[in-house]
């Protein structure tokens, strides 16, 4: 993984998010393009720095994993990879506010960021919408090799790729929580190239079967100019969080990597492909099948995958404990009918497709997996890994960025006074699933309530900050260190027994409380 530096020049630009375009050759890192957006991106530590004038780290981020490879599953449970000599990439950074330029390194040339706007979708149109796209995850659909008079096809894809994809966990329950667009681009041919070297079908983003971007060219892979595809990302959907291009295309085949995914639609796999391919661009999931090389394991850490002989990223799933690697080796090396049902490193129960434990490889010949094949990383099937399911929740519980609550009655934030012999009613909606959800109402840290409704009685001594705190209690999730699934929502409450509160001014009791020292201090003037 490059080690980069990011530096930001000073000016007056409101905090938000930045999108960086990068292209990568050799090491080198050029700046595209850049545009800040509104809305907050969480900050994520990673190897690329923002950098103040004065030399301080205002945010940090990472460029995506498996950034130099594309790849895709095939049919018969085999594999298809290519090395990408330059790469691209799209960069979210948290953007400070007095910030405007950025460079990869502290004498590089400073790229111009365009000017900050609002929301703008463009030519995007809304599919599945669950809120706003600044605090939910945004995937966008792009048609390829779809000609005029195809839009009916184009628009039936989307919507069987988005069904299939909200039909298999935790997407099923948490579709609440994700929003999905597609961009309608017409091409002058119907279908794709078979090969770069044949050039037969004038399409918007020239892909192809028979990719062969750094090596070897293999037959089921499909790649796309990627100038053009980010291009048209920066100019179409700049918000978007994931990318799928659908091809118009009957031969088995895609691709998945950092910048974009690619489905065939004509094929009866499409849609598995499509929603595995998705794992790689919208989550940042790893391929759980061998590419048949070595990765640095020092490098990025995935959630699915991690090097041998060290801690694995899905300790919490490992109920058995750490990995023994010890055992582990010596059962690997072990000829496959000699391992009997062990698969793992020898402790028991180490015979379920789904245990959770340490199975190789992973992408690369010296990383492991958590589950021996249970997974849609692993191959075609419909559903994730425990792992995997649970790192898709965290991802969409990140990209809300603390905004659980999608509306409310009386609004968040605001002021409430109730007088005594009164009521008020306070209802809450969230985004995502409404079952499993810890509700607990608190004030001056006493909990008054529970549930996702809360009545504040006018007669109750309720004064000063009233905090909701909504908790999701799945067992999808058994490690949340950022307390991402743990939201919460306040107002300013003053019930009628509090002092000044439901009036503006003090209550009979606190006159009096006044009165007392006021009497006693004019008699002994008096005196």
């Amino acid at each position: 993984m490059l080690a980069l530096m990011l530096a930001l020049v000073a000016s007056t630009a409101q905090a938000g998010t930045l999108r960086a375009t990068v292209r990568i050759d050799d090491g080198q890192v050029t700046v595209v393009r850049a545009t800040a957006l509104d809305g907050d991106v969480p900050a994520t530590e990673g190897v690329v720095e923002v950098m103040g004038a004065d030399g301080t780290v205002l945010s940090t981020g990472a460029l995506p994993p498996l950034l130099t490879f594309r790849s895709v599953l095939t049919p018969d449970g085999g594999s298809e990879t290519v090395r990408v000599d330059s790469p691209w990439a799209r960069v979210a950074l948290p953007w400070p506010e007095g910030a405007t330029g950025l460079r990869f390194t502290d004498d590089g040339p400073v790229a111009p960021v365009l000017a900050q706007q609002g929301f703008d979708p463009g030519n995007a149109i809304a599919v599945l919408s669950s809120g706003p796209s600044d605090r939910r995850l945004d995937l966008v659909f792009f048609s390829e090799g779809y000609a005029d008079g195809e839009q009916a096809r184009f628009d039936a894809d989307v919507d069987r790729v988005v069904d299939h994809m909200t039909s298999v966990e935790p997407w099923a329950t948490y579709q609440g929580m994700l929003n999905t667009w597609k961009v309608w681009l017409p091409s002058a041919d119907s279908g794709i190239d078979p090969s770069p070297d044949q050039d037969v079908a004038d399409t918007v983003f020239g892909c192809h079967y028979n990719c062969a971007l750094g090596g070897q060219a293999v037959s089921r892979l499909i790649c796309c100019d990627e100038e053009t595809v980010l291009d048209v990302i920066d100019s179409e959907a700049p918000f978007a969080d994931g990318v799928m291009v659908l091809a118009n295309a009957d031969t088995y085949g895609g691709s998945g990597g950092a910048t974009y995914s690619v489905a065939a639609m004509g094929d009866p796999a499409s849609l598995q492909v499509a929603v595995h391919e998705l794992g790689h661009t919208l989550i940042g999931l790893w391929d759980e099948y061998p590419y048949g090389l070595e990765g640095d394991p020092d490098g990025y850490i995935s959630p699915n995958c991690a090097p041998q002989d060290r801690p694995v990223s899905w300790g919490a799933w490992l109920d058995a404990g750490p990995i023994d690697w010890e055992a582990w080796h010596t059962i690997q090396e072990l000829p496959p009918r000699q391992r009997g049902d062990t698969a793992c490193d020898g402790r028991d129960g180490a015979v379920s497709a789904d245990m959770v434990c340490a199975y190789p490889t992973c992408s690369f010949s010296n990383w492991v997996r958590p589950t021996a094949g249970s997974c849609m990383m692993y191959a075609l099937q419909d559903g994730y890994c425990p792992v995997c399911q649970e790192d898709v929740i965290k991802a969409l519980y990140k990209a809300l960025d603390g905004h659980v609550v999608t509306s409310a009655d009386p609004e968040v934030g605001s002021k409430v006074v109730v007088d005594e012999g009164q009521e008020q009613l306070f209802t809450v909606d969230v985004a995502g699933p409404a079952d499993g959800l810890q509700w607990t109402w608190t004030n001056k840290g006493k909990t008054v309530g529970t549930g996702p409704d809360f009545v504040l009685d006018g007669d109750q001594k309720v004064c000063g900050e009233l905090t909701l705190t909504v908790e999701d209690l799945t067992a999808w999730v058994r490690d949340d260190p950022d307390g991402l699934l743990v939201n919460t929502a306040t107002w300013d409450v003053r019930t009628g027994p509090c002092c000044g509160c439901a009036t503006g001014g003090p209550s009979p009791g606190a006159a009096l409380l006044f009165l007392v020292p006021l009497v006693a201090l004019r008699r002994r003037r008096a005196a």
